[in-house]
């Protein structure tokens, strides 16, 4: 903790702080599910999850350019897949809520915008223009014939 040696543009007292904020939503999971507190709770935390790695990703990766790489772009798709695919098995084992499962959806697809443009920052407002598009359909479902 008291080693000042940077790391890109980062600390890495801040890169360590940021890693323990990401490890406490995924390591108090496990335990809220097997003491059957409600599924709200674990889904409001892997949401919280999947926001926190977009942008901590997000500043690794843009971070880097200009420099040596910090964070290769085949981590980025590597992650956004398995985050995708893990939020959509935990929908169908009704483990994750529908709205959970459509923020996760949506953060791990927003992590894509930083490998088209990465200095621009734009996983943010990538992430809230796709749940402001993608919000109908997640709030009303398929409507047949319409």
């Amino acid at each position: 903790w008291f080693l000042e040696i940077s790391m890109g543009t980062y600390t890495v007292r801040h890169v360590c702080g940021v890693v323990m904020a990401l490890l406490l939503p995924s390591l108090s999971i496990p335990g809220l599910l097997l003491s059957g507190m409600s599924s709200h709770l674990s889904s409001g935390l892997l949401a919280v999850q999947a926001f926190l790695v977009a942008i901590a990703e997000e500043h690794l990766y843009a971070g880097a350019h200009g420099e040596e790489l910090m964070y290769p772009s085949y981590m980025v798709l590597l992650t956004s897949a398995v985050g995708f695919t893990i939020a959509r098995k935990l929908q169908t084992g009704n483990i994750l809520a529908r709205p959970a499962a459509w923020v996760c959806h949506s953060a791990y697809l927003a992590k894509v915008s930083m490998l088209l443009v990465p200095e621009a920052y734009m996983v943010q407002p990538a992430l809230m223009f796709a749940l402001a598009a993608s919000a109908p359909v997640m709030l009303y479902g398929k409507v047949d014939g319409r």
